[in-house]
């Protein structure tokens, strides 16, 4: 019986015996094939943050390529003005600007003369009157003046070496051809900026642009004439980096048939009057020698009532 009793209690502890080592040899059998695998919990789910990533680093390329592609529209490093004429320029979104308000907030005075249709033959004579009474002006050139215009090229970098600024008139300021049933055609007329930049471009140098722009009529006519377009080009203007500048005092040299100079000068002082900021319409053409005449006396009237003469630079 105790013989019995002895090989049970043998059996049951080797039992035991059997089923703790039995144990140990599962748990590290597991340990082993766990021991060379990435431990799951660090198993985030990345994709949304990729995705982010991935959205955040096209947009950082699309807006620098955006950027890349804006600034060379607007060719932000190149001027209408050499850099002696910064300290007496003022640029052309600040003139704008002044137009629309009229200046009520800054009462000192300045005159900015600006001359549009250029060059023609008058041109040397233009620039001798600013150089004898050291002033500048800005003049609004038409491309299509200089082509096949040695002569007229000429003058285009003499009124630019000397001092003074150099905005956009359109190429051919063909009225018909930029305001088809008088509403501004877009497409031509951002054709005929870049045509006449091109040109000016091509004669003065790879440091020139000028996003200063003189409208043929001005801008204040699509306005007038209620042009459907005009939120359309406001855009495009914009999106290039122009500025169009307007006037406040219409000389009516190039308006006026059998005009005189006193004519001139009284046209200009009668616009003139109680403002502090004054741009001034003259014009470049080969048969107004009237201007010519007329241009000395505007620069002595507004030179007494303390002005001073600035030019108008590329917009800030």
């Amino acid at each position: 019986m105790k013989d019995l009793k002895r090989k049970n209690l043998i059996i049951t502890v080797l039992a035991i015996l059997f089923l703790f080592i039995s144990i140990l040899v599962l748990l590290n059998f597991k340990y082993n094939i766990n021991k060379d695998k990435p431990l799951e919990t660090y198993n985030i789910d990345t994709s949304s943050t990729d995705l982010k990533n991935s959205n955040k680093k096209q947009d950082t390329s699309n807006s620098n390529e955006t950027k890349q592609n804006r600034e060379d529209i607007i060719d932000i490093n190149k001027s209408n003005i050499i850099p002696n004429a910064i300290s007496y320029s003022v640029p052309a979104n600040q003139v704008a600007k002044m137009l629309a308000s009229g200046s009520k907030n800054n009462p000192e005075k300045e005159i900015f003369l600006t001359i549009d249709d250029g060059p023609s033959k008058n041109t040397p004579k233009i620039l001798e009157i600013l150089k004898n009474n050291g002033v500048h002006a800005t003049f609004f050139i038409l491309g299509s003046n200089l082509k096949d215009s040695e002569e007229n090229q000429n003058f285009l970098k003499e009124i630019y070496n000397t001092g003074n600024a150099i905005g956009n008139h359109t190429y051919s300021h063909d009225l018909k051809k930029i305001y088809p049933k008088n509403n501004v055609d877009t497409e031509v007329f951002i054709n005929e900026i870049k045509k006449a930049n091109d040109v000016m471009n091509n004669i003065l140098g790879n440091n020139f642009c000028t996003k200063v722009l003189r409208m043929p009529g001005g801008y204040m006519s699509r306005v007038y004439y209620k042009d459907k377009n005009l939120n359309i080009l406001d855009e495009d203007l914009s999106k290039y980096g122009i500025i169009s500048v307007d006037w406040n005092a219409d000389s009516e040299d190039a308006i006026t048939k059998n005009i005189s100079a006193n004519k001139i000068l009284d046209n200009v002082i009668k616009e003139s009057v109680n403002k502090s900021k004054v741009v001034v319409l003259i014009h470049d053409l080969p048969e107004k020698t009237v201007t010519l005449e007329a241009l000395p006396k505007i620069i002595e009237y507004f030179k007494d009532k303390g002005y001073s003469f600035k030019v108008i630079s590329n917009p800030n």
